[in-house]
C-alpha cells in the first residue's frame, strides 16, 4: 500500500533579495513494508524534504498525499504527525532527566483520539521499549545514564507509540559504533514489516545500502534511484 505520495514537491526561501531552493521538483512514493534511504552531500536537501513529508514543513509547491488523503493545513499538522508519524533523530531528542519509560509514554498523553490510560500508557510503553530490546530495570533509568545505542532504541521505541504508519528517521546511527548501526538497521527493517514505510536520510553507504530502495539528492533535486 502506498503510504506517502509527492509530486512536483518544491520549497523556496526568499530573503534580503536572493531566493534559495532546497528542495526542486521531487517526485516520490513510499509504500508499506519497504525502507527507503535518501543519501547525498549536505545541503542538498535531504533534511528539507523529510520535514516536508512528516508535514513539519509546508511545501511551497507540489503535492503531498498520505494514504491517498491531502496532507493537512498548518493548523492541523501537529495532530497529525501525532497520530501518523514516527520521529527518530540522531540526537535522540529524548528527555534526558526522566526515564526511558517516561519518554515512551509522552507521544500517547498527546494523543487526540483513544486516549489510553496510564496504565494503558505505561504497559503499552513497556511492551515497546520489550520489542527493541529493553526490558527490566533499565527502563526505568535516567536517559541521560544509558548508552548511546541504548537511547537509540528509545527513540525508536517512542516513534512507534501511536502506531505511527511512517517512520522518518534523521541520521539514526551516526552516533552509534558499527554493531549498534547494525542493529539499528534489523529495528527498522522489523518496523517496514509491521505494515509501516521507513524513510532514512543517512551519509552512511553501508547503511543505505542495506534498504530496499537508495535516492541520491543533489542541490534540491532526486538525481538517482536504486
Amino acid at each position: 500500500m502506498v503510504v506517502v505520495e509527492c509530486a512536483g514537491l518544491a520549497k523556496v526561501y526568499a530573503g534580503q533579495g536572493e531566493r534559495t531552493h532546497p528542495v526542486r521538483n521531487v517526485s516520490l512514493t513510499l509504500n508499506t513494508g519497504e525502507v527507503v534511504a535518501i543519501v547525498g552531500p549536505s545541503g542538498s536537501g535531504k533534511t528539507t524534504l523529510m520535514r516536508m513529508l512528516g508535514c513539519l514543513l509546508e511545501p511551497t509547491s507540489g503535492e503531498i498525499r498520505f494514504c491517498g488523503e491531502p496532507m493537512p493545513n498548518p493548523r492541523a499538522a501537529a495532530g497529525f504527525r501525532n497520530r501518523h508519524v514516527g520521529f527518530i533523530f540522531q540526537d535522540y531528542a529524548l528527555i534526558e532527566v526522566e526515564s526511558a519509560l517516561f519518554n515512551v509514554k509522552v507521544p500517547m498523553r498527546y494523543r487526540r483520539q483513544d486516549r489510553l490510560s496510564a496504565s494503558q500508557r505505561r504497559g503499552r510503553a513497556q511492551e515497546l521499549l520489550g520489542e527493541v530490546g529493553l526490558s527490566g530495570p533499565i527502563v526505568r533509568r535516567l536517559v541521560k545514564t544509558l548508552s548511546g545505542g541504548e537511547r537509540q532504541r528509545v527513540a525508536i521505541a517512542r516513534a512507534l507509540a501511536n502506531e505511527a504508519e511512517l517512520v522518518l528517521a534523521d541520521e539514526p546511527t551516526g552516533s552509534l559504533d558499527g554493531a549498534n548501526t547494525t542493529q539499528v538497521m534489523q529495528l527498522l527493517r522489523s518496523l517496514a514489516a509491521q505494515n509501516r514505510a521507513v524513510l532514512l536520510i543517512t551519509h552512511d553507504t553501508e547503511l543505505a545500502s542495506s534498504a530496499d530502495r537508495v535516492l541520491t539528492m543533489s542541490y534540491g533535486r532526486v538525481v538517482t534511484v536504486r
